[in-house]
């Protein structure tokens, strides 16, 4: 049996498939049957359409009622719509840092690889659930719970950023130090439809940190042991530390002076241009120094000759400008010699 009436409208391409389902409904293998096909107009232009039909019988013989729908615009719009998201997909999979995509109601649409591999959950089972079951974070020192970034920005619908010291619990129970922020998502008419976080695994970065604090204290404690008056200074001859033998030889305290050019303090009692240059020359020359001689005569402890040994300290990682000098206060005429 042929259909030709109904094949008019119908490209070549799909016309095996229309007439393959015309064939069944009126067999009486379906009853209704919906189905999408190319068309083609009578100048040859191409449409999509959507056939709704079903078999009746009609004046004792079977006959099929249908409904054909135009829906190339729709097609078009959900084409753009697919490949707005695919491309969407590649850039968030590209992305280095974890990215997580949630609906208005904090239900999870999307995440990235390293948002997998950070949450132990794969996205084909996140997806659809709420983002607190996926995404745990407590305090790194209380370990209390840590209110979500997602939750608070479709509460605010603004962009949040998490909380310092938050620590992400894996789905197997791994933890990672972490900093995050969340970002609201809306529509062209201004309403919140979702919401966008992106999050970096900062175990490495707080390991260092905790390691340069731990060198710190380990450097300062060191210049407190040290019996002579010590200071460092930065490019601007600014003091940056002070030992106490420092502050108790001079009489000062380390609030008035720290941040403050050693050139100034004091009402200017080390503005000796002998020290000015030698001071302005060791950072850039990269150069040392012993004993140089030079005189104060302060308002607290009198006159006094120094010895100072200079040079510069140099750590790529931490500052590469700061200089270093050590002071030995010597009696009036009394025989220099090295510190």
């Amino acid at each position: 049996m042929t259909y030709k009436a109904p094949l008019i409208v119908v490209h070549p391409k799909d016309k095996a498939l229309v007439e393959e389902n015309i064939r069944r409904r009126m067999a009486g293998e379906v009853k209704n049957l919906r189905y999408e096909f190319l068309g083609q107009r009578k100048d040859g232009s191409t449409l999509n359409i959507e056939v709704h039909g079903s078999l009746i019988n009609y004046r004792g013989k079977p006959a099929i009622i249908g409904n054909l729908i135009d829906i190339t615009e729709r097609k078009k719009l959900l084409e753009e719509v697919q490949k707005r998201e695919s491309e969407l997909r590649s850039t968030l999979y590209s992305i280095g840092d974890g990215v997580i995509v949630t609906d208005k109601e904090g239900k999870i649409m999307m995440m990235n690889p390293v948002a997998e591999r950070l949450t132990g959950w794969i996205e084909a089972e996140a997806k659809d659930k709420p983002i607190q079951e996926v995404f745990n974070i407590i305090n790194e020192f209380t370990r209390e719970p840590v209110e979500n970034p997602v939750k608070k920005v479709i509460r605010l619908g603004l962009v949040v950023g998490l909380a310092n010291h938050s620590v992400l619990i894996s789905r197997d129970g791994k933890e990672y130090p972490i900093a995050d922020s969340g970002a609201p998502i809306f529509n062209p008419a201004g309403n919140l439809i979702g919401t966008v976080m992106v999050f970096r695994d900062q175990t490495e970065e707080r390991r260092a940190q905790r390691r340069l604090e731990e060198a710190k204290e380990f450097a300062e404690s060191i210049v407190a042991t040290i019996r002579n008056p010590l200071v460092v200074l930065d490019p601007e001859l600014k003091i940056i530390e002070v030992n106490r033998a420092f502050i108790a030889t001079f009489r000062v305290k380390s609030e008035e002076i720290i941040h403050r050019s050693l050139i100034e303090i004091e009402g200017g009692l080390w503005n000796i241009p002998e020290l000015k240059q030698h001071l302005e020359e060791i950072l850039p020359q990269n150069t040392t120094f012993e004993d140089l001689e030079i005189t104060i005569d302060s308002k607290k402890i009198g006159r006094r000759i120094l010895l100072l040994n200079g040079r510069r300290l140099y750590h790529e990682k931490i500052r590469p400008d700061l200089s270093f000098w050590l002071w030995k206060i010597l009696r009036p005429g009394a025989r220099l010699k090295k510190v």
